[in-house]
């Protein structure tokens, strides 16, 4: 289930007032010792995004007040909850820039946004993006914020809007319906979404000013998430059979890497030690997991009480923290892997 379809299904969930706050307190372990433990978060329906920033881990999704919740999390537990608006809607992206403050990419179900956190003071301020109906994901680099999503048109595209600090420029993305995700690899920014011709999944990259096909080789019906590490760029999404898969390009050829366990994937991370993991469904109990590639071949690493997993960072310890939704009530929580 995609992220925006699955937001609008808490949206009806709500509606018909049917909420049940989770009180999962799972421990589960692997083949090498790790072993996962939930943070026990009580105050969440939903958490579809992450950031790791010195010792404080960010989640951001949707509050069980119903408004749009960011999550700092300090030694295993939440030391705060604040609402980034006050109104219905999901924080989708965490971003941090080089001064150091947080931008939020959020939308409700009529439009998309841009807060901005200030952790010196614990201010949230919009920034003024207009025109977006959604904001999938939002990265930053070289002091710039970049924002992905779909426009509020009446025939919505996908576009990138760029934020120099003071005002937000579109980017003019062509041919896609949607941006899903968004990353820097090598210096070049890349985005992902679903080309408007074909209904396939499509990755392009902005090299000197122009959007460049990168030619994704594969009849793929999505691509949810893309990040970089070493030398290659990893993108996972659904592959043609309709299994999660990811994909790694090397800056010339795309390759396969055979990931068999999984429904879809939502989420990438290549921790300080460079071994690659990877988060979302998996095909057999259609519950949250975590696969880490190892010696060329992936393997669980036994997370239990998940039901959906959307997002993963590693923390200063370098634990990995899991973020999504629980297993039997579907609210939002996170998990930690040591």
């Amino acid at each position: 289930m995609g992220k925006n379809v699955k937001f609008f299904v808490i949206i009806v969930s709500l509606i018909l007032s049917i909420s049940m706050m989770s009180a999962c307190s799972d421990s589960s372990s692997d083949n090498v010792g790790k072993s996962w433990s939930s943070l026990n978060i009580s105050d969440a329906y939903d958490l579809q995004s992450a950031l790791s920033v010195g010792s404080k881990i960010y989640a951001g999704g949707l509050g069980s007040n119903n408004k749009v919740g960011l999550w700092i999390v300090e030694n295993n537990a939440v030391s705060e909850h604040l609402d980034v608006a006050d109104t219905f809607g999901v924080t989708c992206g965490i971003a941090e820039d080089v001064s150091g403050d947080l931008y939020l990419g959020w939308y409700s179900p009529v439009q998309g946004y841009v807060a901005k956190y200030d952790p010196a003071t614990g201010a949230i301020s919009d920034t003024g993006l207009s025109g977006a109906g959604i904001v999938s994901d939002i990265t930053a680099y070289n002091g710039l914020v970049y924002a992905g999503g779909q426009t509020s048109d009446s025939t919505p595209a996908g576009e990138v809007w760029q934020y120099d600090g003071s005002s937000w420029t579109g980017m003019n993305v062509s041919g896609l319906n949607n941006v899903a995700c968004l990353t820097f690899y090598k210096d070049t920014l890349y985005i992902a979404g679903i080309d408007s011709s074909s209904n396939y999944a499509k990755v392009l990259a902005y090299v000197g000013g122009i959007w460049t096909d990168v030619q994704f080789p594969y009849s793929a019906p999505s691509i949810w998430v893309m990040t970089a590490g070493g030398s290659n760029l990893y993108v996972g999404g659904t592959d043609s059979s309709y299994d999660g898969q990811v994909w790694k390009y090397n800056g010339k050829d795309w390759n396969g890497m055979d990931l068999k366990y999984s429904n879809d994937v939502y989420a990438l991370l290549v921790d300080s030690s460079s071994f690659l993991y990877a988060g979302g469904e998996d095909n057999e109990e259609y519950d949250g997991q975590v696969w880490k590639y190892d010696n060329a071949k992936w393997e669980s690493t036994g997370l239990l009480g998940a039901k959906m997993i959307y997002a993963l960072v590693e923390g200063a310890d370098g634990s990995i923290y899991a973020v999504g939704t629980d297993d039997p009530f579907n609210n939002g929580q996170m998990w930690k892997y040591q």
